[in-house]
């Protein structure tokens, strides 16, 4: 049994994905705070910024997130006027576009997800980042074929 336990605990890759994930999210919503916007509405402008315009079901597959979850909070990003909405070639189809209130907002949160960026990025060292991103990447290729 004290096996099971140390298996799923520190040694468990879920684990400390999600762990680490918290910890950055945390930095990033507590700078990002000061613009009124999340990471994940800082995410998601980032997104749909370089392919705009975008579906919903587009940007959820490039975000690996849920649909659902990705419709909950572009329609409340929607509230604050930060995107357009509009139906694609039938109802069902959602196609997505930054409003100009939401590049203002943008603008505004740019430069603190910057200052975080860049303290993480010079904390870690740039190259190890690099090699991060590219092992990252090569995860993310062989967890797709489970």
């Amino acid at each position: 049994m004290a096996e099971l336990i140390n298996e799923t605990g520190p040694d468990c890759v879920g684990f400390n994905f999600r762990r680490l994930t918290r910890i950055i999210t945390g930095l990033y919503d507590t700078s990002l705070k000061e613009a009124g916007i999340t990471t994940t509405q800082f995410s998601l402008l980032a997104m749909i910024s370089r392919h705009e315009p975008v579906k919903v079901t587009e940007l959820a597959e490039i975000l690996a997130m849920d649909r659902t979850t990705v419709t909950r909070t572009i329609n409340l990003m929607e509230k604050h006027n930060y995107l357009e909405i509009k139906s694609g070639y039938d109802r069902r189809t959602k196609i997505i576009t930054i409003s100009s209130k939401g590049w203002e907002k943008f603008a505004e949160a740019y430069p603190l997800w910057e200052k975080v960026q860049s303290k993480i990025t010079n904390l870690f060292g740039e190259d190890k980042w690099r090699l991060l991103k590219s092992d990252l990447s090569g995860l993310e290729t062989t967890i797709s074929q489970i």
